[in-house]
């Protein structure tokens, strides 16, 4: 059974940091690469946070969005990242989003995963900024 990816915070070739629910609980889920196979793995590390982390990360994303929209294309990318990472509201919402994530409890788990478009969704309506899901399998 797949579940909505909610947020995406890491892209190579697809997802592989982000946030999504597990036993329908947020959880930040990041895969873990694999250097002898030299791509990510199926491997995950899930930890659980709040709803209010979910909540702000959202927020930072719309916020980028407008953002980029605006002033993205002013600058090379790694330019316009860095200039939006100064902005004070994105300070502030880095800020909350930490604060949420030391506040979480330290419990991890591990399992496979795998992640895929939304059915109906082009390769073009990919990247970051796309709409995925995920599947949870069996711990590791």
């Amino acid at each position: 059974m797949f579940e909505p990816v909610l947020l995406v915070s890491g892209y190579h070739d697809g997802p592989v940091a982000g946030v999504a629910r597990y036993a329908g609980r947020a959880v930040v889920f990041d895969f873990l690469f694999d250097d002898e196979g030299d791509r990510y793995s199926d491997r995950c590390v899930l930890r659980f946070v709040s709803d209010g982390y979910v909540r702000l990360g959202l927020e930072r994303r719309e916020q980028f969005k407008q953002w980029w929209a605006v002033h993205g294309r002013k600058w090379p990318a790694a330019a316009a990242m860095s200039r939006w990472e100064a902005e004070p509201d994105t300070q502030r919402l880095n800020a909350a989003m930490k604060a949420c994530l030391d506040e979480a409890p330290a419990e991890e788990v591990r399992v496979r995963a795998v992640v895929r478009r939304r059915p109906g969704q082009s390769a073009q309506q990919g990247g970051i900024n796309g709409e995925y899901e995920i599947s949870w399998g069996e711990a590791w």
